[in-house]
């Protein structure tokens, strides 16, 4: 069974990005995207779930030295 793929738009908006950024990300090989034959853009569900994770994990380092650096400060 093939992979369900989502257009740029709506995995731009579960990222909380631009739609261009998705472009970019796939130039600079940090994110892989599908081009269609129509020549629209895709991304595979599996691929924005990577991504989704990567941005989580991101998102809790930051807090975590955001919360070093208060501690610290008191």
């Amino acid at each position: 069974m093939a992979e369900k793929l989502k257009n740029l738009n709506d995995a731009a908006e579960a990222l909380d990005v631009h739609p261009r950024t998705l472009k970019r990300w796939q130039v600079h090989g940090k994110a892989s995207l599908v081009r269609l034959p129509n020549g629209y853009w895709r991304m595979s569900e599996s691929e924005l779930a990577r991504l989704m994770a990567a941005q989580q994990r991101s998102e809790t380092v930051l807090e975590q030295k955001a919360d070093g650096r208060k501690q610290r400060n008191v």
